[in-house]
C-alpha cells in the first residue's frame, strides 16, 4: 500500500528517508521529503512520538549546488527538530572476480 494511504494511520515510531546512491535526478528530494514528513507529523500532533531519520549518500545536502546552499539546506533540515542528516559512505569500487 502506498505511503500516502498509510501515513494518516502512523502515530508513532520511526520514519526513514534514504538515498541508496549519490546520483539521483533531484538532489533536493530527500531533504524535501523529510521536511514534508515532519510537517505532516506536526500537523497531526504526533511529531513527539515519531523519529524521522534522513540518510543521504552524499557528503552534504545538495552538494552539487555548492557549499553555501548545502549549509543552508542543512540548517533548514536541522531547524525542523530531530531530523538528523546522516551521511552514508558511498559504495567502494572494488573489483570483483566472477567465477
Amino acid at each position: 500500500m502506498p505511503l500516502v494511504f498509510r501515513l494518516p494511520a502512523f502515530r508513532s515510531g520511526r520514519l526513514v528517508v534514504l538515498t541508496a546512491a549519490p546520483a539521483y535526478k533531484c538532489p533536493a528530494a530527500p531533504y524535501e521529503a523529510a521536511m514534508l514528513l515532519e510537517h505532516d507529523c506536526r500537523k497531526r500532533k504526533v511529531r513527539d512520538a515519531v523519529q524521522i531519520d534522513l540518510y543521504a549518500a552524499e557528503p552534504g545536502p545538495m552538494g552539487v549546488a555548492g557549499p553555501e546552499v548545502s549549509k543552508a539546506v542543512r540548517a533548514m533540515v536541522e531547524a525542523k527538530g530531530r531530523i538528523p542528516d546522516r551521511v552514508m559512505e558511498p559504495p567502494r569500487n572494488e573489483s570483483r572476480t566472477q567465477r
